[in-house]
């Protein structure tokens, strides 16, 4: 072959050569700064799951305490004539009119339907004085004398009240006003002892409340 003809020839290989070497150009990534990728990143989402405080607690401030209801006052029983542990007056005794003293009564528990009395001188082995049973339930007083209910036996062998009465010079007594609120009417017959009222109320009694006056002769 004429070397003028080679020549040509030699280019055509070499650039097929170089095309077959060097392949498709390439293209070079761009390079992001920090501060771009930063900006152009996407966001991704979070989430805390915690509990649900409560109002209170998210405004800062400390539940107060729990308001509680208040209990019902007792059962009280009271004479206007003398003070718990006063000295009762003459009229009420055996040295004087001899009738019983005026009482009331207040805060009978709900369901209270009757009222029963005794009266006993502790100092006397349990001397009874007063014996009073089904004192209607909505009554809250008995005036000087005044009856109301049934009346009952006491240790003199009488009926209703007899004053305090203790031997001269045998120093202070204690009488003990016993008030049984209760559920029920005894509905004792006849004429109810102390022990008899006592043993009855046990089983309908919802409150009791006592008032004490002493005398001596």
């Amino acid at each position: 072959m004429p070397a003028r003809s080679i020549r040509p020839l030699r280019l055509l290989i070499g650039a097929l050569l170089l095309a077959s070497c060097g392949g498709a150009p390439t293209t070079s990534a761009p390079v992001t700064s920090p501060a771009t990728a930063a900006t152009t990143a996407p966001a991704v989402a979070t989430r805390t799951v915690s509990g649900s405080p409560s109002p209170s607690a998210s405004a800062g401030m400390t539940p107060g305490p729990t308001a509680t209801p208040s209990a019902a006052p007792p059962l009280a029983l009271t004479s206007p004539a003398f003070g718990d542990g006063g000295a009762i007056p003459a009229r009420y005794t055996c040295s004087g009119a001899d009738i019983s003293p005026p009482l009331a009564w207040s805060h009978a528990p709900a369901g209270t339907t009757a009222f029963a009395l005794v009266v006993v001188d502790t100092n006397a082995s349990g001397f009874v004085h007063w014996v009073v049973s089904d004192i209607p339930g909505d009554q809250t007083a008995l005036g000087a004398g005044a009856r109301a209910g049934v009346a009952g036996r006491n240790s003199f062998d009488g009926v209703g009240y007899g004053g305090p009465c203790p031997p001269v010079g045998a120093g202070v007594h204690h009488y003990v006003f016993t008030l049984y609120a209760l559920s029920h009417k005894l509905g004792l017959g006849g004429v109810p002892t102390a022990t008899q009222v006592r043993a009855a109320a046990a089983k309908v009694t919802l409150a009791t409340a006592r008032v004490t006056a002493i005398y001596r002769r």
